[in-house]
Formats: C-alpha cells, sequence, structure tokens
C-alpha cells in the first residue's frame, strides 16, 4: 500500500509548484520564436511537408487514416493531429493553424523540459535552451514539419524525472513523431524496469510502434556515392559544436565534467545517449553521401539534438557548486556566437500565396522552400 501511495504522490505531482517557472518559461520561449521566425507569428505559411504530405494526405484520405499513415519510415503524431484539426476549417486558414500548432508545441515541450528538474532556475535554463542553439536559416523553427525535432530532447528529458500526468501524454505525442524514442529505448527500458516508470514504459511502447512501422515501410538511406566514415564523424563532431575549435575544446571539457560529476549525471547521460543516436542515424542516411552535409546550411536539424544536449550539459555545470566547472560551463555558452544574423532569425519568405489561391481555385499551389513544393488541391475544396 506505501508503494502504490508513493507512486500516486507522483503522479499527481502539482503545477503549482511551478507557478513561476513555466510562465516564466513560456514567455521567453514565445519571445524567442517570435524572434527567430517571425514569418511564423506574422505571415505564417506551409513549409515542404506541411502543405505537400500533411495538409495533401489529409485533404486525399481524410481523418484517422492520413494520422496512421507513416512517411520517412515512422509516425508523425504531432503534424497528423494537427492536420486532422485543422481539416475541420476554412482551407484557407491552414498555415495559420499548421504553425500556431508549431508554437504550441514548441512552448509544451520548454515549459515540459523546465519541470524535468527540482532546481527551478535549472529548470528555466533547460526550457529557454530549446530555443538557443544556432540554426542555420532556422530551418526547425516554426513549422510543423520539423516540430520533431523540438520534441525530441525534452522527449530524453523525460527520463530523469519522476512520471506525471502531462509527462506521460508528452511521451506518447513525442514518442510518435519521429524516431526519437527508438533512439533513446535501451535506457527508457532500463528505467522502466529499475524504477517501475510508467512514462518511460510509455517510450518504450512508442519505440515498439515506431520500430514496427520502420521495418515494415520502404524507407531507405541515401544512396549517390563512395562511403567516406572518417569525414562524416569529422563533420558530426564539428557540426555539434558549432563548427569552432574552440567550442569543440571547451565541449569536450564540458561533457568530462557531466560524467564525472554525479549529480544530475543520469540527465546528461539521457541527454546526451539521444544525442549520440541522432548522429549515429545521420551518419547511417549519409553513409554514401559523406559530403551531403559539409556546408552548415546543408541539414542543420541533424545537428540541433547535439548542441541542446551540449548546451543542458554545460547549463547543470552551474549548480555544482564549483567555480571552475561554472567558468567552463560560462565559456563554453559564450564560445557558439551567432556568426551570421542567419543562425539566429529565419530569414524572412517569399509569400505564396496560399489563401487567395485556394479560394480562386487554383489546382496546383507551390510552397516553401523556394517554391519547389507543389499541393494539389482537391476538387471539393474548389469552387
Amino acid at each position: 500500500m506505501l508503494g502504490l501511495r508513493q507512486r500516486a504522490g507522483q503522479w499527481a505531482t502539482s503545477p503549482a509548484k511551478y507557478a513561476v517557472t513555466i510562465p516564466a518559461v513560456i514567455v521567453a520561449a514565445l519571445a524567442l520564436l517570435a524572434v527567430r521566425t517571425p514569418d511564423a507569428f506574422l505571415n505564417p505559411q506551409f513549409w515542404a511537408e506541411d502543405g505537400v504530405i500533411f495538409w495533401q494526405q489529409m485533404a486525399d484520405h481524410g481523418g484517422w487514416a492520413a494520422v496512421q499513415m507513416p512517411y520517412a519510415g515512422y509516425l508523425h503524431a504531432a503534424p497528423r493531429l494537427t492536420a486532422l484539426v485543422a481539416s475541420l476549417f476554412d482551407p484557407a486558414y491552414a498555415p495559420r493553424l499548421y504553425a500556431s500548432a508549431a508554437i504550441l508545441l514548441t512552448l509544451w515541450s520548454a515549459a515540459t523540459a523546465a519541470t524535468c528538474v527540482e532546481d527551478q532556475r535549472l529548470g528555466f535554463l533547460l526550457g529557454v535552451g530549446l530555443l538557443l542553439p544556432p540554426m542555420a536559416d532556422g530551418e526547425i523553427f516554426g513549422n510543423i514539419t520539423n516540430i520533431q525535432w523540438l520534441l525530441a530532447p525534452t522527449l530524453a528529458l523525460l527520463l530523469a524525472a519522476p512520471p506525471s500526468i502531462n509527462r506521460a501524454a508528452f511521451a506518447v505525442v513525442a514518442g510518435l513523431s519521429g524516431p526519437f524514442s527508438i533512439l533513446i529505448a535501451p535506457i527508457a527500458a532500463v528505467r522502466a524496469v529499475i524504477k517501475r516508470d510508467v512514462v518511460a514504459a510509455l517510450i518504450v511502447v512508442t519505440a515498439c510502434v515506431q520500430t514496427y512501422i520502420l521495418l515494415t515501410s520502404t524507407a531507405a538511406p541515401i544512396i549517390d556515392g563512395q562511403p567516406d566514415l572518417p569525414h562524416l564523424l569529422n563533420v558530426a563532431v564539428s557540426r555539434s559544436f558549432s563548427s569552432r575549435k574552440l567550442s569543440i575544446l571547451l565541449g569536450v571539457v564540458v561533457i568530462a565534467y557531466a560524467l564525472c560529476w554525479s549529480n544530475y549525471r543520469w540527465l546528461r547521460i539521457c541527454v546526451l545517449f539521444l544525442a549520440a543516436g541522432v548522429l549515429a542515424g545521420m551518419i547511417q542516411r549519409y553513409y554514401h553521401v559523406p559530403h551531403g552535409l559539409d556546408l552548415e546550411s546543408n541539414g542543420p536539424r541533424y545537428f540541433y539534438v547535439p548542441r541542446v544536449a551540449l548546451l543542458w550539459c554545460a547549463a547543470t555545470l552551474f549548480f555544482k557548486g564549483d567555480t571552475k566547472a561554472a567558468v567552463v560551463a560560462a565559456a563554453f555558452l559564450a564560445a557558439p556566437s551567432y556568426e551570421t544574423a542567419g543562425e539566429f532569425i529565419k530569414p524572412i519568405q517569399p509569400e505564396m500565396n496560399w489563401a487567395a489561391k485556394i479560394r480562386s481555385g487554383e489546382e496546383r499551389i507551390t510552397v516553401l522552400p523556394d517554391g519547389g513544393w507543389v499541393v494539389i488541391v482537391p476538387p471539393r475544396f474548389r469552387p
């Protein structure tokens, strides 16, 4: 009975404990989003798969049939559910609804991350940290296509926190939005068994679902050249540390501190484990195109999770009570300054005039990026 009461107490964790932290994180994250991706607020538009996959398949197939459809080898619960809800409204408003959902999900991820540690000062840094890494052209911010990347770090963070209803809901949505639950399934399984952690068990379940989809899908790696594993490993390291030698040196010291210091060690192991998995997946995907990610503007999303993981590891060192550790953390966080405005602010995108075109009855509508993606509007949406 005592054990049951203790577990019930964990599930009953009150948001009132974070009455200051959660609003502060939400306000800060919202401000950062507004600066980093102004278009999502001022002129929201479809971005790539927003239109040609999620809107298109919801328009063509409708309802739960589209929600259950895999893409790129796995399920996308968050974008699919967004498309389902948006389908209830005038299609002219779809880009705005999709962008709004991306903003709300980002804030959910940040707020959830902030509640995964007892120290609310560190919680604030974890939540806001999701919005701070340099990101060429702001690729992942403000669109539902890439929301899985903004959910992923917090998914790993759940494994360092006691279960709650919010964390369980987040685990299901994030675990079924991308392959990341697969990458952290081993340590989630360990925690589920040893701690009898329900949230960890849910992550394992979502990983099993995504693994089944992956094994039965037709997704395949890019094959276009000769492998060069040393080069890919160099790209993985250099770009994870923001491509600067000083950042790499300080980052290695941060990881050494992070793994040697016991307080928050499990938290750091979880996020670093996910980061390593993401990089391993990137290498597998680009194994036959080893120079495909040489430019900072190519595939910046693959290095977002490692950058967040390193930022979070550095943030925990401020609470070690060790001056040297704090100095190293501060130096690491200061080193990867934004070299160009494009690493912080997403460039203003050209107007695709979605609403005007769909209301005028156009059959083919181009969407961003570069107008190279085309949505075929079903007849029932054309006057």
